[in-house]
């Protein structure tokens, strides 16, 4: 059996051959918004609110902060608990489909209206805000589960507050904002498929 041997411990540098190259959108024919220098678009406000639900979800079950259960929030929260129960796969899992199904009729009502106004610039502009408004939306509910987790902490008083398990707790926050970039290519991971699949 011939000996096999990584490119790292070969001698010889691995040579990768990279080169800068920039995107660029067409966009020449769409009128510009109020600031005349940006396009304005604006996402069904149906889709926005899906799509911060969906992303929360997903980030608190990737964060896997059990302490944030149903029990622990607070009475007007409608959001669904970061607990991993077998009774709530499917709810998640309605949740999924429900988004997906929200950003296909997105696209696809895009992909109509270029097609009516013979343009694709349109549905150009509309992948590129999208992408553009899920990376921000991303950062954003990642944000809110840390305040949510942190308003956890003081909502059980100051006394808690110098115990070793809210200690314990403040660590894998601390740990978890050290590693948001991981958390957030994960999300990426997951949520650029669909859009790909669509």
């Amino acid at each position: 059996m011939p000996e096999r041997t990584s490119m790292l411990s070969s001698g010889t540098p691995a040579r990768v051959n990279l080169r800068p190259y920039s995107a660029e959108l067409p966009l020449g024919t769409l009128a510009v918004g109020v600031d005349n220098i940006h396009h304005d678009v604006f996402l069904s406000p149906i889709f926005v609110e899906t799509t911060e639900a969906y992303l929360l979800e997903f980030i608190r079950q990737n964060a896997n902060l059990q302490f944030l259960s149903q029990s622990d929030r607070s009475p007007g929260d409608r959001r669904t608990p970061g607990r991993r129960d077998a009774h709530k796969k499917p709810a998640r899992a309605q949740e999924g489909s429900s988004w997906k199904r929200r950003l296909s009729d997105l696209l696809h009502g895009g992909l109509q209206k270029a097609k009516f106004e013979k343009n694709i610039e349109i549905d150009l502009l509309l992948r590129a805000t999208l992408v553009k408004y899920l990376t921000q939306e991303i950062g954003t509910q990642f944000g809110n589960l840390l305040l949510e987790a942190k308003e956890w902490i003081r909502g059980r008083g100051e006394h808690f507050d110098h115990t070793e398990h809210a200690h314990v707790i403040k660590a894998r926050l601390a740990e978890l904002q050290a590693d948001r970039r991981n958390l957030f290519r994960i999300v990426g991971q997951h949520v650029s498929p669909a859009i790909l699949e669509i």
